[in-house]
């Protein structure tokens, strides 16, 4: 492989390898960088040499035997093919000039005696006299030192025998035997051949597909680009570059091969992992700037660097994990302290300061703090929690403790509010002891409000409240908006919370663009925590809001009351687009908690479209983003939309599940609560437990009276208890609840009317029903609402089909009994009350004639439940099968029509 280009190259070695065999010897010296193609070459000489009759001597330096004088001699003379004689005498001088470099070194020159040194060359020319010889020292700039004096005095001696010296040495960052160099240099008979790496076509005629990625990644290093191939092949070949195993050991094997300086160096490049100043390098490799740059210079010819980053990740990892870890610690420890002697930024030096995790790294929790603040805004959350970890393990004092303690509940927050728990407490108390300022302390209120802890967020608004200065405007501000947040999760407390007065708001235009918008952002708070109508000034401010900027951990909780404030005007397709976008911008900024609350809001939406499916993915998935637990009070909103999404569609033991979900105490003292009991009652309505529901929806209705809430479009409970009554039979007191609710009916709430207007109908009588249902079907058309239009839809296709005849009384059923009483079927005992409101709808369905995937359509269920549930009928009512079913089933569905109910808004 690496003789591809080397055309040069081999001829120079052969005409030096005919002059040989000439009788005028001489020597190559081919220079490369590591892995760049200097063995092939020595390689190629001896498949040429050979045939021609040459003997071959061989020897490699390493580091291993630098150590050992003589090493690469003795290699050489190992392989000569001397009469016995001969062999036992160079041994001896061998012996003998081994134990005088050993003896007698001085520095770094070993002192060999002439004699010695002189007898060894004259065996060897004896030798060429018989046979050619062509010596060859692959990496001679490892040899030790008296195996290269004693290369030079052979040198100076061959250009008259038949002895060829081919050595071959790599680019380091400076000559290690300067003196060998330039006495090589000076050798008349000397021929240089430099080799570098391979081109762009030549790696192409190589590798064939994916060249230029090749040698983008290997430089043209012939070494590294075979490991490169064997990799894509191990890989199956399925792709032209695959970077594994046999690459990173290949580039380990260049530096270990290298010089010392070179591998020092890489190992620092590997370290920073950032461009630096060569004097930061240089320092950090406690090496001058020369030595440094040249060690760069060697790295980059070798195709492991380019300037001094590593061309591949890969690479770089191999050196890492291949130094020794307290080794890598320590580098790292030195990194850190000297970047931030140097001014270097915050995050910098909290790489090397988490990659150390020193014993003693007081000095860094400053620095920590501050890269934990950087990083969060460039959302690199990982890098910020690994940031506040260590400064807590570090376990800092005073204000720096309370600091770290803030960032860490920050950081944690967005992924996780679950883990901010301990920290969280060590705030209350810096907070009561006066360690905090207003904007920790106002940040601390919010976590508190999310946590379900009304009590202490109360005491510490209070507190800082009164600590804000009067002149304070941005304070004034945020005081406001936590006021507003706080009575909205709490409106039980809204008159304690209120009471908190801080200073008072700057005058219109005396607020800076980002001020005004967060003021802006508290009106459409205060409107939905007043339940006033959503004025066109509300949307308007909520919509800029949401245009405005982007999502940090300050504005996330606005930005969702935005989207809240269109849910609440029936905005419901912008909400929708304005979901959908802020659940991307947080899947790029890779904030989970962030895409679980967009995601949590979007499934309510899709709930109130009728979309069942679509709302039951979007609150599970939000609902699994992180641990119950970290939702606080907030899950009710997420959970009461996943229990209504399963039970509408008929999957009543998964709303069993779902309600078996541990939630905080303090979930009914807040506002998502009232969405949760809803859900319960509904479930319970749903499956027929009608004083289970009658309880939930009565609690809503006295939370929400004695809260000042009684709004008939946040939670319609009346709608609810008027279904439970026409479940009872009470259609009357159904009537007047639900003329009650059309009453306190306002501007955007078709939603509501449409569902108010469809019950309406099964309370009154038979010759009003149809008018209602079309008036119900035409409201809810421009809603979007397309499950609850699909029910009254086919309640009116159900009335047409079940209107009596005009000699039947008004108010009776065609089985002879009163609207509401218990009718007997004919012929079989009453057993139809044993039936639950599911197996009743279902059954009554099967009567009209509807297959088993009809029914599952139109009742949201699969198909296997229906089956289940018609086993169950059929049981109870003692029949065979399907075509016993009585026909007046029909008109026995208890107040349903034989038709699911559809679940208010």
């Amino acid at each position: 492989m690496a003789l591809v280009e080397r055309k040069n190259e081999l001829d120079t070695l052969e005409q030096a390898l005919d002059a040989c065999l000439r009788g005028h010897g001489g020597v190559a010296l081919i220079s490369a960088p590591v892995g760049c193609g200097k063995t092939a070459l020595w390689h190629a000489v001896q498949q040429r040499a050979t045939p021609a009759g040459a003997v071959c001597l061989s020897a490699t330096g390493s580091r291993v035997e630098s150590s050992l004088a003589l090493g690469v001699v003795d290699q050489l003379f190992a392989g000569a093919p001397f009469p016995e004689d001969q062999r036992a005498r160079t041994g001896r001088l061998l012996r003998e000039g081994t134990l005088n470099a050993m003896l007698y070194e001085t520095g770094a020159v070993p002192l060999v005696s002439a004699e010695v040194f002189g007898a060894l060359t004259e065996a060897l020319v004896e030798l060429s006299e018989r046979v050619p010889l062509v010596i060859g020292v692959d990496d001679v700039h490892l040899a030790d030192a008296a195996s290269r004096q004693f290369l030079l005095y052979l040198a100076r001696r061959v250009h008259r025998a038949r002895v060829l010296m081919v050595l071959t040495e790599c680019f380091g960052a400076q000559p290690s035997d300067p003196h060998f160099r330039a006495e090589l240099d000076s050798q008349r008979h000397l021929r240089q051949i430099r080799v570098g790496a391979l081109s762009r076509a030549g790696v192409a005629a190589l590798a064939g597909d994916g060249a230029a990625e090749l040698h983008r990644i290997s430089g043209g290093n012939p070494r590294l680009l075979a490991a490169l191939l064997l990799d894509r092949q191990a890989a199956g070949g399925t792709e032209p570059v695959a970077v594994a195993d046999a690459f990173a050991q290949a580039v380990l094997n260049c530096l270990y091969r290298s010089d010392a300086t070179v591998l020092r160096v890489a190992r620092m490049a590997a370290v920073l992992d950032e461009r630096a100043p060569l004097a930061v390098l240089a320092e950090l490799a406690e090496l001058d700037p020369a030595a440094t740059g040249g060690a760069l210079a060697a790295a980059a010819g070798m195709g492991i660097l380019r300037e001094d980053r590593f061309r591949h990740p890969q690479a770089r990892a191999a050196v890492l994990y291949a130094m020794p870890a307290p080794e890598r610690a320590a580098l790292h420890e030195r990194a850190a302290r000297l970047l931030h002697a140097t001014g270097a930024a915050a995050v910098q030096v909290a790489r090397h300061a988490i990659a150390a995790n020193p014993a003693d790294g007081a000095w860094s929790v400053p620095v920590l703090r501050d890269a934990a603040e950087a990083a969060l805004e460039d959302d690199d959350t990982a890098l910020a929690l690994d940031c506040c970890r260590m400064a807590d393990r570090i376990g800092a004092n005073g204000p720096q403790r309370t600091a770290v303690a803030a960032a860490l509940v920050r950081t944690q927050w967005r992924l996780d509010p679950s883990a901010a728990d301990r920290p969280l407490g060590e705030l209350v108390t810096a907070a009561r002891a006066g360690h905090l300022s207003v904007p920790q302390g106002l940040e601390l209120i919010r976590h508190l409000t999310w946590h379900g802890q009304p009590d202490e967020a109360v005491e510490l608004l209070r507190r800082f409240a009164a600590a804000a200065e009067p002149a304070d405007a941005p304070a004034a501000i945020e005081l406001q908006l936590v006021r507003q947040q706080l009575c909205y999760v709490y409106p039980g407390r809204a008159g304690q919370i209120r009471a908190a007065a801080g200073p008072p708001l700057p005058g219109p235009g005396h607020a800076g663009a980002d001020w005004s918008v967060r003021l802006q952002a508290g009106r459409v708070i205060e409107a939905l925590t007043t339940g006033a109508a959503i004025s066109a000034e509300t949307l308007g401010d909520a919509e800029h809001v949401l245009r405005t900027g982007r999502l940090t951990d300050d504005t996330v909780g606005l930005a969702a009351y935005c989207v809240e404030a269109l849910i609440g005007a029936e905005r419901l397709d912008a909400a929708a687009s304005w979901c959908d976008g802020l659940i991307r911008e947080a899947d790029a900024r890779r904030a989970p908690v962030w895409r679980a609350l967009f995601r949590a809001i979007r499934a309510g939406v899709n709930l109130r479209r009728g979309n069942l499916t679509e709302a039951e993915e979007d609150s599970r998935g939000a609902l699994t983003q992180f641990s119950p637990k970290g939702w606080g009070v907030i899950i009710g909103s997420p959970l009461a939309t996943l229990i209504l999404s399963t039970s509408m569609a008929g999957h009543h033991d998964q709303a069993v599940n779902h309600l078996n979900v541990r939630v905080p105490a303090a979930l009914f003292q807040a506002r998502p609560g009232l969405a949760y009991l809803r859900a319960r009652g509904r479930h319970h309505l749903a499956t027929g437990n009608w004083q289970a529901a009658l309880k939930d929806f009565t609690t809503c209705r006295d939370l929400m009276s004695s809260w000042g809430l009684d709004l008939p479009t946040l939670l319609p409970w009346r709608i609810d208890l008027a279904e439970v009554y026409l479940a009872l039979g009470d259609r009357a007191q159904a009537r007047a609840i639900l003329r009650d609710q059309l009453e306190r009916l306002g501007p955007h709430t078709d939603r509501v009317r449409g569902a108010v207007l469809r019950l309406l109908a099964d309370a009154s009588e038979p010759e009003h029903r149809a008018g209602l249902l079309h008036d119900a079907a035409s409201v809810l058309e421009a809603t979007g609402d397309h499950h609850q239009l699909m029910l009254v839809r086919a309640e009116l296709k159900l009335t047409d089909q079940q209107r009596p005849s005009r000699d039947t009384p008004a108010g009776h059923n065609v089985l002879g009994g009163h609207r509401g009483a218990p009718a007997q079927l004919p012929g079989r005992p009453d057993r139809v009350a044993e039936l639950s409101d599911a197996e009743l709808r279902v059954a009554a369905l099967a009567a009209r004639g509807h297959t088993n995937p009809q029914i599952a359509r139109s009742l949201f269920l699969t198909v296997s439940t229906v089956e289940q549930h018609l086993t169950r009928v059929y049981r109870k009512l003692n029949v065979p099968g399907r075509s016993a079913l009585p026909r007046e089933l029909t008109r026995r569905s208890r107040g349903y029509g034989g038709l699911p109910r559809a679940v208010s808004p």
